[in-house]
């Protein structure tokens, strides 16, 4: 049951205490969900890649957090929701920022900002008022 093993392996990566254990899970996970051919297992991509990029991120490594923020746009694209997808696009801004890549990540904000516009909606990442729009 890869599906099974990659979901406790993200688990037991949240839960860990330190960097290096909380790495060694996320890739165990990312190895087991890459080898998989099933497809609700390697959706589980995208979770694992974005958890590495803040893991990196957090730790001031930004251009392997940027690495990662990319990794998991390509496997929330390919099969997440488009609320996971939006998600990951404003997470490769944020990525951005922190490598200085400044017209870039504003770009994709505005772009962002225009598509929740759109929608009427509010977002509690995209939005003018949003509390985490920093």
């Amino acid at each position: 049951m890869p599906f099974f093993a990659v979901d406790a392996a993200h688990m037991v990566a949240i839960a860990e205490k330190t960097l290096d254990r909380k790495r060694t899970w996320t890739t165990r996970g990312i190895e087991i969900a890459t080898a998989s051919a099933n497809d609700l297992t390697r959706r589980w991509l995208g979770s694992l890649h974005n958890n590495f990029g803040w893991d990196y991120h957090e730790n001031n490594e930004f251009a392997k957090a940027l690495e990662h923020f990319k990794l998991a746009l390509k496997y929330y694209t390919e099969y997440g929701t488009p609320q996971q997808q939006s998600a990951a696009r404003w997470t490769v801004a944020r990525g951005q920022r922190s490598v200085k890549e400044y017209d870039s990540a504003l770009a994709t904000q505005l772009e962002l900002l225009r598509e929740v516009e759109r929608r009427n909606q509010e977002d509690g990442y995209i939005s003018k008022n949003s509390p985490n729009s920093t």
